[in-house]
């Protein structure tokens, strides 16, 4: 493997990077919920950050599935639920 000394190494300039996306990668308002005769959410709102770990804990039967199914639409969210994914919101992306 050839080494390279320092004078063959140019001067590199950066440029910062402007990131077009939103600083949430989820965010959720008013979301609403339920099975036949059985709420599960009533109005919940949160962001999920971007770039960083996040944990859905709860006892059984809390509603973490039921929001997973909701946030990727396997579910349909109730009337006058916002959900956005990137700053689009989850309706409009196929």
């Amino acid at each position: 493997m050839a080494r390279v000394k320092d004078s063959q190494i140019s001067e590199r300039v950066e440029t910062p990077v402007v990131d077009a996306l939103p600083q949430h990668a989820f965010q959720v308002r008013d979301l609403k919920f339920s099975y036949p005769e059985h709420p599960v959410f009533d109005g919940i709102s949160f962001d999920i950050a971007r770039g960083k770990i996040t944990a859905l804990m709860g006892a059984n039967g809390s509603g973490k599935s039921t929001l997973f199914k909701v946030l990727t639409k396997n579910l349909r969210a109730g009337a006058g639920s916002h959900i956005e994914l990137d700053g689009r919101d989850c309706r409009a992306i196929g």
